[in-house]
């Protein structure tokens, strides 16, 4: 948590000097916007996986297969919440900060398909490594990653605010690939089964979201959102439904849900 509290307020920092207050500003609650929209998730699942990983430290086989189980429940609802994001990222802006924060778009959009890798990937795998007593190893991968982002934030910073925001987003995907290496040096997670659980679903995903953006381009009036969310919803459920594994798994899922608030 340290480590994560240095990074973050550490661009802050960055970016205030290196650009000014407005933009600062615009960094800031862009982030934090982006990150509330994905805690919703993170923070009902990862105490929980936190919590059953601690009793399985020591069946590797079991640990394995819990995590890679959650990655795949997790995806199916963190891409196409991602994406959305991105495709509809004026429309969140404007119902929940307000025109004014209109330069804030890139940077939502964009954070939003990082936020996808970040529960799917990152999350677990800080989760997974604390379990199994190895927390040196995250904060590690973390405080490595303080140099590259810094380095980026000071290069970018004089080419404009959206640069800034492309060069940001890159090098949090970057740490994510770090935290796939980790897993599969210190737990010997497959990669090609994190690959297989996150692939079919992510490209699922951004099929949907471009097709509610060439709907959105080519349709003009008020309701091309609506029409648009309406086209994402039914092509992404439609591509997961493709999946004879994502369609039973989509279904136990809500019908979990049913029988918890119904």
């Amino acid at each position: 948590s340290l480590t994560i509290w240095c990074s973050t307020w550490g661009q802050f920092f960055l970016v205030g000097n290196f650009l000014n207050s407005y933009y600062l500003g615009v960094f800031r609650g862009g982030l934090s916007l982006t990150n509330s929209i994905f805690s919703l998730v993170s923070g009902a699942v990862m105490p929980v996986l936190f919590s059953t990983l601690s009793r399985l430290q020591n069946d590797m086989n079991e640990f394995r297969e819990v995590c890679y189980n959650v990655q795949k429940k997790c995806i199916l609802f963190v891409a196409p919440l991602g994406i959305g994001i991105f495709v509809f990222s004026d429309v969140i802006i404007n119902l929940l900060l307000g025109e004014q924060w209109k330069e804030a778009e890139l940077l939502v959009g964009l954070w939003g398909i990082v936020g996808i890798f970040s529960i799917s990937i990152n999350s677990i795998a800080s989760e997974a490594l604390r379990a199994k007593g190895l927390p040196k190893i995250s904060s590690l991968s973390q405080i490595l990653f303080f140099p590259l982002v810094f380095f980026v934030i000071y290069q970018t910073s004089s080419s404009g605010f959206s640069t800034l925001v492309i060069g940001t987003c890159l090098c949090s995907l970057e740490l994510y690939f770090v935290k796939i290496i980790l897993l599969k040096k210190y737990l010997s997670f497959s990669v090609k089964r994190i690959f297989y659980n996150l692939a079919p679903v992510f490209f699922a995903a951004c099929l949907s979201g471009y097709i509610a953006l060439s709907i959105r381009n080519s349709m003009v009036g008020q309701f091309n959102v609506i029409v648009a969310i309406l086209y994402f919803v039914i092509c992404y459920v439609v591509c997961i439904g493709i999946s004879r594994r994502n369609r039973l798994l989509l279904l136990d899922l809500l019908k979990n849900i049913s029988q918890k608030f119904l």
